[in-house]
């Protein structure tokens, strides 16, 4: 016989008694159960933190707690364990609404049974959601580095099987580029890398290889034969994998061109000076990330390894087609300034004289230097740049100042500023591409927070402001606002807004066409103004808007499955020159937002028709009950008065609104059960004999049994069924006693037994309102729930 699994058990129950019912049904499962039991929201909170539970089990209806709170409670603790709401009044929709709330299950105490199975099945799914969890955050982390390697990194990346030829078994597709090979050259031939390694290269390359068996991890940089015939150098860089046996499985790793730094460093190679300065130049410069440490560094190497006093690096912008000093060394800050920035043809011509390494000797006896050559107030007599370039792309001038007196370079000092520059060139690419992919990232993360909110939330405003601070945030703008088109006015009205100092847009209401936003929706287009403040009429609607001092202007519209939802404006305290990176991102951002708009709007109709529903479903129950006053011969009305009545009771008691939803409904069909009870016994006009009465008694179990099985009425059926029990158990059909009876029975019962004698029948007249109120008050804690009767006292009518 398998030993007990040990089941530590957090138990919210004020009843001993239905705890103990409770834990036994979840020992029957199997389990030796350790448990506490709490009935405050205190206690919970406690235990919570003071032990470690393997699963909660939670009573729906506590005196001073209930299981909707018990269960907040429980979602702020961040737990992941099963958490079950066992009840003996729960209802379905009570039990849906919980188990959207999170619960993972639910167990009427009148089915206490199934407990053990429901403990034994959410065990297992919360082991399995913890495994599934971890492997895909695992499959993500996997999947995003291997995304950004590839999109940003030149390297190529590959796997290879381990021995033999060391077949290539998966290359990323930018070996095209960067090598001219396609990937199925390299997938189809085993022996593909291992024939296009140099011949001189191939011992020292398969000895290294040989080594990854011993430590795991091996660089080497081997000369490779490329598309084009040429032997160019690589660098490649290699770990081994084993399998679960420790078995050499396959290696993985990265190879790139490295033949212009190894053309560099073989030229610099030839003086021991510079080559120490290159390397830790390369070694300054590979520790950097960040563009303006790089350049900060680039400039200090410089003026250290060519021994002059200052330094600068001039960065090149496609846009304006000039060179500006970015970065300096030695001199002072306001030289970084565009107003030094150097024409790309007057550089060019410079450079064609004397190539991509120039000097000038002597900038005082040169007339008509740019600014950004020439600082005579500082005394700078001799200037020798490098041009900084990439793939034929140029990225800027690496410059060394001589100051006071003139300085001669010699050839080495040239080629070892050309290597500096050249390092510097990569550098600031790589920092170019990091700061890039940074960038992206958090614009993945941005987006997915957005989506998190578009699935974590129905409440449009909840969703709108997480979107607009993602936004601000990512655009770095100051302000921006969503406008929803009211599909009946048709017309864009202001729904969120964020970084407004004044309410200037809050009263939006535009027509199609109308304004910047208006034209944005109606032409399904992006529409920019670069100044608002020389724009006379695109924000009439708003004339509190120039307090705002807003420059620059986007409004995109917002398009889901071709309908528009709305527009995104953004606004700008300065101006913007966006690349079209950021414009891109917008346009996504839109999107995301018009996904977000769209869903609430499905989901608002959903509740719409449910609302329609639940009032169909109101009605035919109405409908029922007049036809069953009807056939029963009661007063006029009696079935809608006692429904009323008990609705009244109800609330006064303190039922919440999902309980009186069910308590009407049970007071409407309370006598639903008669539908079964023959004419002859149900019409009979004198007393009824003890067979008859026998007969008449069934009509709560015929109820049950017509009520069951419609879903929908379940929560309702504790009236119907249990409304003839009483206080001190003499009722039926059960011959419950005081709690057991249901609370909305024991309510029910006053107020019909009240209705009863207020109203004419036939064998007698109703009786005066002192004496009805006399009788029930005499019926406490024999007939009735003394509470119940209490409160139905009080109560003016």
């Amino acid at each position: 016989m398998p030993l007990p699994k040990p089941l530590r058990v957090l138990l919210i129950e004020d009843d001993k008694a239905d705890a103990e019912l409770t834990i036994m049904a979840v020992q029957r499962a199997g389990y030796e159960v350790a448990y506490e039991r709490v009935e405050t929201a205190e206690a919970m909170a406690a235990a919570l933190q003071r032990q470690a539970w393997d699963i909660v089990i939670s009573d729906y209806s506590l005196p001073r707690f209930d299981g909707l709170a018990a269960l907040r409670l429980f979602k702020e603790s961040g737990l992941d364990i099963p958490f079950i709401v066992v009840s003996g009044a729960i209802g379905e929709e009570v039990a849906v609404a919980a188990m959207k709330a999170g619960a993972h299950d639910y167990v009427m105490k009148s089915h206490v049974s199934l407990l053990g199975p429901s403990v034994d099945r959410e065990l297992r799914d919360a082991e399995v959601r913890h495994a599934h969890r971890h492997a895909q955050s695992e499959l993500d982390n996997a999947s995003q580095r291997l995304s950004y390697l590839v999109a940003s990194n030149p390297a190529v990346l590959y796997s290879r099987a381990a021995g033999g030829n060391w077949p290539t078994t998966f290359i990323s597709s930018n070996v095209k580029d960067q090598f001219g090979y396609e990937v199925r050259q390299f997938l189809d031939d085993p022996k593909f890398w291992a024939t296009r390694v140099h011949p001189e290269d191939k011992e020292t390359v398969f000895k290294g290889l040989a080594r990854l068996f011993e430590i795991g991890r091996h660089t080497h940089e081997y000369r490779f034969r490329f598309a084009d015939g040429r032997y160019r150098w690589v660098r490649d860089e290699l770990r081994l994998i084993r399998d679960a046996a420790g078995k050499p499985k396959e290696c993985v790793g990265t190879f790139m061109d490295i033949t212009e730094r190894k053309q560099a460093e073989e030229q610099v190679r030839r003086n021991a000076a510079r080559a120490e300065s290159l390397a830790r130049t390369a070694g300054r410069l590979n520790a950097q990330l960040n563009p303006d440490a790089v350049l900060a560094a680039v400039c200090q190497e410089a003026a250290r390894a060519l021994d002059v006093p200052a330094a600068s690096v001039l960065l090149y912008d496609t846009a304006d087609d000039d060179l500006w000093i970015a970065e300096t060394f030695g001199l002072p800050p306001e030289y970084r300034h565009r107003s030094q920035a150097i024409p790309r043809a007057l550089y060019d011509r410079l450079a064609q004289k004397q190539g991509t390494v120039m000097v000038l000797p002597d900038v005082q006896a040169e007339p008509n230097l740019p600014n950004g050559l020439l600082y005579p107030e500082h005394g700078i007599r001799t200037i020798a740049a490098a041009s900084m370039s990439r793939e034929g792309q140029l990225i800027g001038s690496l410059n060394v100042y001589a100051l006071k007196e003139c300085r001669a370079f010699s050839p080495d000092d040239l080629a070892l500023l050309k290597g500096l520059a050249d390092q510097a060139a990569q550098a600031i690419i790589n920092a170019r591409l990091f700061r890039e992919v940074t960038r992206r990232l958090a614009h993945v993360q941005a987006l997915r927070e957005i989506d998190t909110a578009i699935t974590g939330s129905l409440d449009l405003r909840v969703t709108l402001n997480v979107f607009l601070e993602q936004v601000t945030t990512q655009l770095s703008v100051h302000a921006a606002d969503v406008l929803l088109l009211n599909p009946h006015t048709m017309a864009l009205e202001y729904a969120a807004g964020r970084g407004f100092r004044t309410a200037a847009l809050r009263h939006t209401h535009l027509r199609l066409g109308e304004g910047h936003a208006g034209v944005a929706a109606l032409e399904r287009r992006m529409v920019n103004v670069l100044n608002l403040a020389e724009d006379a009429d695109g924000f009439q609607r708003a004339p509190l808007l120039p307090n705002e001092e807003f420059i620059a202007y986007y409004a995109a519209p917002l398009v889901a499955k071709g309908h528009v939802r709305g527009v995104l404006e953004v606004f700008h305290r300065a101006p913007l020159d966006p690349e079209q990176d950021w414009l891109d991102f917008l346009q996504t951002l839109a999107g995301q937002a018009a996904i977000a708009i769209d869903n609430a709007s499905l989901f608002d109709d959903l509740q719409r028709s449910n609302l329609d529903l639940k009032l169909a479903y109101d009605t035919t129950l109405e409908g029922w009950s007049r036809a069953l006053d009807l056939r029963d011969q009661e007063t006029e009305g009696h079935t809608q008065r006692v429904a009323e009545l008990t609705v009244r009771l109800a609330k006064t008691i303190g039922l919440s609104e999902t309980d009186i939803v069910h308590v009407r409904r049970g007071a409407l069909l309370h006598d639903i059960g008669k539908m079964g009870i023959p004419d002859k016994v149900l019409l009979k006009p004198g007393k009824l004999d003890d067979e008859e009465w026998k007969v008449m008694k069934r009509h709560p179990t015929y109820a049950l049994e017509l009520l069951s099985p419609i879903a929908y009425l379940r929560p309702a059926l504790d009236i119907p069924y249990c409304h003839h029990e009483k206080w001190d158990g003499s009722g039926y059909p059960r011959g419950l006693k005081g709690e057991q009876i249901p609370l909305s029975a024991r309510i029910f019962a006053a107020v019909d037994v009240w209705d009863a004698m207020r109203s004419d029948r036939p064998y007698r007249k109703a009786m005066p309102e002192d004496a009805v109120r006399e009788h029930i008050g005499k019926g406490s804690g024999t007939h009735f729930d003394p509470k119940v009767v209490e409160a139905f006292l009080a109560m003016q009518f």
